[in-house]
């Protein structure tokens, strides 16, 4: 059995590295934001004040690691199992 951690990805068995490869070089990391739980925006001490989508960005640009995540993303791929 496989195990996921923060170093491995596990890909739909239709998807090919080559093309996550391709997906993340396409990335817009100006505008590039992680998804933001509901959670997140209710917990915000000003949300009720801020339009949804405003708040959501807020959260998204405060847990946003660009320069991270860019480094990540230009690392080597390799496939280490392969499910038959």
């Amino acid at each position: 059995m496989t195990s996921y951690d923060d170093t491995r990805l596990r890909l739909r068995i239709d998807l090919d590295p080559g093309e996550l490869s391709t997906a993340l070089d396409a990335v817009d990391w100006a505008t590039a934001r992680p998804a933001v739980a509901d959670d997140a925006v209710n917990g915000l001490k000003f949300a009720d004040v801020l339009p949804r989508p405003l708040a959501a960005d807020t959260v998204a640009r405060r847990l946003a690691d660009v320069p991270s995540a860019q480094l990540v993303a230009r690392e080597p791929l390799s496939r280490v199992h392969e499910v038959t």
